[in-house]
């Protein structure tokens, strides 16, 4: 490695170069802004139907379960009128003196 001594008048005008102030855009260039803003639009496209797609299995989910226990529901509400009105013709009949018959013989004469 060897050491270069220059002589330069500090005096003396320096050549600079200025940087241009136009942008100029080449074919490569537009070819890959327009990849990266096709790429970047597709992700996107597919993260919304992603999103959409779960959303719309989650909604289902809820109505199917809602509709269980709509179904459900029904179900024990006709359960509960029916005890009652079970219970409400016992009551009747007792009121009326009537008994529970215990032993039923099936000998037809």
């Amino acid at each position: 490695m060897s050491i270069v001594w220059t002589t330069r008048n500090p005096n003396a005008p320096v050549l600079k170069r200025t940087i241009s102030q136009q942008m100029s855009l080449g074919p490569i260039t537009v070819k890959f802004l327009a990849i990266l803003v096709i790429a970047f639009l597709s992700i996107f496209y597919l993260f919304q139907s992603n999103s959409s797609a779960a959303k719309a299995f989650m909604t289902r989910d809820l109505e199917t379960k809602q509709e269980n226990l709509t179904a459900e529901n029904e179900r024990l509400q006709y359960e509960a009128e029916r005890l009652k009105s079970l219970s409400q013709t016992e009551s009747a009949a007792k009121e009326k003196g009537m008994v529970q018959v215990e032993n039923i013989d099936a000998r037809i004469q």
